[in-house]
């Protein structure tokens, strides 16, 4: 009984390690397959896709990002229109206050409450001109 026992067990074992093996063979097949497709898919790419195109559109990008910064630079240089000197300023202020009467304009504060209706019609109302 005990030689049948033997013989059952060494028998499981060997099943067992043919499974594992099995299961490698597929696993391997699984590998192979996986690795034909990666070729089939860098066949495609490379034939649409050469380097010397891939070289041409780094190029490109390369000289219109160069042209950007071209046109950033120009962009943030200061003008020499928004340069202004305030004496410059002040004196020609000064001078436009002398030549030009312009109006005066009221000072005063003006209390205003809410229970006080008031209405003012066009005629009433001050001219400047």
């Amino acid at each position: 009984m005990l030689h049948y026992m033997e013989a059952t067990r060494n028998k499981i074992a060997n099943i067992v390690s043919k499974q594992y093996a099995l299961e490698n063979l597929n696993i391997t097949k699984l590998q192979l397959n996986a690795l034909k497709e990666t070729v089939k898919v860098f066949k495609v790419f490379n034939k649409s896709h050469s380097y010397e195109k891939i070289e041409n559109l780094k190029d490109q990008l390369d000289n219109l990002t160069e042209q950007f910064m071209e046109v950033d630079t120009i962009l943030n240089e200061e003008s020499p229109l928004l340069n202004f000197d305030d004496s410059e300023l002040e004196q020609e202020l000064i001078t436009l206050n002398e030549t030009v009467e312009f109006p005066t304009i009221p000072m005063h504060e003006i209390d205003i409450n809410k229970d006080d209706q008031t209405t003012a019609t066009l005629d009433e109302a001050p001219l400047y001109v």
